[in-house]
């Protein structure tokens, strides 16, 4: 049967996500019939502060989509990479990584161009340890919020919370989504102000073990370089036993047959970074990933 089905989130976001792998696949096979099945996950129920603990469980936005895709009700699962726990569930694997979108984080503010700007004792809204950690770590005398919820929520909350002077932001998902971005200053932040986390920017196809189908067919959206810099993040934060909770910042970048792997980690209960940066080929990005979460365990 020439028919592939899909599974996604229902999120503006992934869905957008989605679409822009079925044009791809569409382009590629024009005769493949492509159904999707939007499949509601635990995270996308839990969005308010109350259950903001819950949220940052693993695999909270991506497991029941892998059910469904053990099950054999989808033969294909587009997720946020960073949303996929390290640890692949028993069956499935990741086929492709589609060439990834701007994995930086950036500063978003009705007011402010730069946090750098900010006066003391400002308030921030930031929805990771990572970022607030990060952002502390440069400016020890803001004060930081929570934030929940997709990027226009986040954004409406932000208009309306006149005492928060900005908040951070993944750059992919602002430039997925299309978002008018004209009233706010909407600022990239460099590797020494915010490393993004792990796999951020990427997205990751899914499928069963031994599907060589679904396998053969997603192969033409697979980018070398792109799949190569993730797995060296993803197996940094594997070594060093991460998950959404983890202050964990990391960011790899192809520089010819190079991998440079950059990282940053707050062990537990630590008010001190640890960080450091590897270069070593790019077929070697899981080495690569694993020496720097070494190297730092040792600092």
């Amino acid at each position: 049967m020439n028919l592939l089905v899909i599974g996604t989130r229902g999120s503006p976001l992934a869905l957008i996500q989605t679409q822009s792998i079925i044009d791809r696949l569409k382009k590629e096979y024009p005769d493949l019939e492509i159904k999707t099945k939007i499949i509601k996950t635990t995270g996308d129920q839990l969005c308010d502060y109350e259950h903001l603990e819950a949220i940052q469980q693993r695999g909270i936005f991506t497991k029941e989509i892998e059910k469904k895709l053990l099950e054999a009700e989808i033969d294909l699962a587009v997720h946020s990479l960073k949303d996929l726990p390290v640890e692949m569930p028993q069956g499935l694997e990741i086929a492709a990584i589609p060439p990834r979108e701007d994995p930086r984080d950036c500063w978003v503010s009705l007011h402010y161009p730069h946090p750098d700007g900010l006066e003391p004792g400002a308030i921030v809204a930031v929805g990771s340890p990572r970022r607030a950690n990060q952002l502390l770590r440069k400016r020890p005398d803001l004060r930081v919020v929570p934030i929940r919820g997709n990027v226009e929520t986040r954004l409406k909350k932000l208009r309306e919370n006149k005492e928060w002077m900005g908040t951070i932001l993944a750059m992919a998902g602002i430039k997925r989504l299309g978002i008018d971005l004209s009233s706010f200053f909407c600022t990239p932040l460099g590797l020494d102000w915010m490393l993004a986390a792990p796999g951020q920017g990427a997205l990751a196809l899914e499928i069963r073990q031994g599907d060589k189908r679904a396998w053969d067919l997603v192969q033409c959206l697979n980018d070398f370089p792109s799949a190569c810099e993730v797995c060296a993040e993803r197996s940094f934060l594997y070594e060093l036993g991460g998950g959404c909770r983890t202050a964990v910042g990391a960011m790899a970048k192809v520089e010819g047959s190079k991998l440079v792997l950059y990282g940053i980690w707050w062990p537990q209960g630590s008010l001190r970074p640890k960080e450091g940066k590897v270069v070593g080929q790019i077929r070697e990005a899981k080495k690569i990933g694993q020496e720097l979460a070494y190297l730092l365990k040792k600092l």
